[in-house]
């Protein structure tokens, strides 16, 4: 800065997050859904561990499900929510690495789910155990993490952008 010019002022603005209204979203009828989701018995409960995004490579999706591949306990099931938006070949990608890495997609013991789009995304986070945000690339604000850690719930996530100032 020269004597002529003022000293600049930095600062960081972050997107707005009501989380009053993350909270106050979360109803009694998801406890029914978690019960009949999980199908487990309360001797063997399985975990639900969400990554929610648009189906985009940058969202980190192939990233996840090598994650699931690698998990030393099977007793999960893990949901990509995700409108597709016409990109079918990319799920048919998605499914086929993940049969390939021995995840199931199908049938009884199904690991892998593709919950589609949702509107009501508090929900959707009150169903899950753990969140996942994957970006293979830095973005600059890290909805995800924010969202699920204002209903309480953990996160995973790539350590770049600003999931890392957000992310605690």
């Amino acid at each position: 800065d020269s004597p002529t010019r003022p000293h600049r002022l930095r600062s960081a603005v972050y997107t707005r997050l009501d989380i009053l209204y993350l909270r106050a979203r979360i109803s009694t009828a998801v406890e029914q859904t978690v019960i009949r989701f999980r199908r487990g018995s309360p001797d063997d409960p399985q975990n639900v561990i969400m990554l929610p995004g648009r189906l985009t490579r940058l969202k980190g999706h192939k990233l996840f499900i090598e994650a699931l591949s690698i998990l030393t306990c099977a007793n999960f099931r893990a949901v990509i929510v995700g409108d597709t938006k016409g990109r079918n070949d990319y799920v048919a990608e998605l499914c086929e690495l993940a049969q390939r890495l021995g995840l199931k997609t199908t049938g009884p013991e199904q690991q892998l789910y593709f919950g589609g789009g949702c509107s009501d995304m508090p929900t959707a986070y009150s169903l899950a155990d753990i969140i996942v945000s994957a970006s293979t690339k830095p973005e600059a604000f890290g909805r995800i993490a924010c969202e699920a850690q204002a209903i309480g719930k953990p996160v995973v996530a790539t350590d770049h952008g600003g999931t890392c100032e957000t992310l605690h």
